[in-house]
């Protein structure tokens, strides 16, 4: 409660180290609990709304946001859209959420909260930074699924290609290794049917640029600045064209799900 009496959460946790009520506490703010109270009243189960979207903040990489042309420090970074989904073909890969309903969306926490507390069917206006200008897009919301991760179909098994090791000056700079997918690493990594195009990470230093932007060995390179790649040598010299003082903004997938990745060599090189 507030120092009115009123309330303002629920608790729900406690972090002690004594075992006593000491410590930590976690709560479900009011507001959240009074809409699940509602739902389950009403409908005798908790509905939420859905978009089907893979979703990153801004502010957690303005190099980021700036590889797209976005000049702006708050926002949402749309990652993946999946087929069968309400965002699919209306919202893209690379948009930039600005708005919703004519209110700014600062973060990925309050973007989700919002959708899940609009009910199934509601029409919502987005605006979005897409292709260096605003855009307006317009989604009507689904219904969540019980397992929002299986419905993006998540680390499905799978082989293709033949092994090549690629690798030069520009992309040792960036820390890592890659080599064109191949029965065996497809079977290695657990990759799915996409892995027939691209370059899978084979290798990544530690202490590397790579590294550091949360690539990993198993990661599927399919992008490079925007642009397919079709095995370990396009990657190469796709990184090669690069203008390493920008930086270098790769799309993977691994079994985790899509992602974009944004990477600059360590000063010096």
């Amino acid at each position: 409660m507030n120092t009115k009496g009123e309330v303002v959460g629920i608790n729900t946790a406690i972090a002690s180290r004594s075992g006593s009520f000491s410590g930590i506490g976690f709560a479900i703010p009011s507001n959240r609990a009074k809409f699940v109270y509602g739902e389950l009243k009403n409908k005798g189960k908790v509905t939420r709304g859905w978009l089907g979207v893979g979703i990153a903040d801004v502010a957690r990489d303005l190099d980021m946001a700036r590889s797209f042309g976005f000049n702006g420090d708050k926002g949402v970074l749309v990652y993946e859209t999946q087929p069968q989904t309400p965002a699919y073909n209306k919202l893209q890969r690379g948009d930039i959420i600005t708005e919703l309903n004519g209110k700014a969306v600062e973060s990925v926490q309050a973007l989700r909260n919002q959708i899940a507390e609009t009910a199934p069917g509601t029409e919502l206006s987005f605006k979005v930074f897409r292709d260096g200008k605003q855009d307006s897009v317009k989604v009507t919301l689904g219904e969540q699924p019980d397992n929002p991760q299986l419905a993006f179909g998540r680390g499905r098994p799978g082989q293709r290609g033949a092994a090549e090791s690629a690798g030069n000056a520009a992309v040792e700079a960036l820390g890592m290794k890659f080599a064109t997918p191949s029965d065996e690493l497809a079977e290695k990594y657990g990759l799915g049917e996409s892995a027939r195009n691209g370059a899978i990470v084979t290798e990544v230093s530690p202490s590397g640029p790579a590294a550091k932007q949360g690539l990993r060995p198993g990661d599927l390179i399919t992008e490079v600045n925007g642009k397919s790649v079709k095995d370990a040598k396009g990657v190469a010299d796709a990184i090669a064209k690069t203008d390493k003082g920008k930086g270098v903004r790769f799309y993977v997938e691994s079994p985790d799900g899509k992602r974009f990745v944004f990477v600059k060599p360590a000063a010096g090189k």
